[in-house]
């Protein structure tokens, strides 16, 4: 898998927990600037499926640049 040097990277580990909550960066705000890429990953322990439920999801438009 390529990552991107730019991505911010968050990882997410259960410990044990069954539950948790995670939200993206500054929420409900917009990104920081120079913020380009976002990277998740959700770390189960030894057994256990990761689900990941989306109660909310907003895509920002691409700018006139990125067009």
């Amino acid at each position: 898998m390529f990552v991107h040097l730019a991505c911010q990277c968050l990882v997410y580990e259960s410990f044990g927990q069954s539950q948790g909550s995670f939200s993206s960066i500054n929420f409900p705000q917009v990104y920081p600037p120079g913020v380009n890429c976002v990277l998740y990953t959700f770390i189960g322990d030894l057994g256990e499926i990761v689900e990941v439920e989306f109660v909310q999801f907003d895509l920002q438009p691409p700018s006139r640049s990125q067009k």
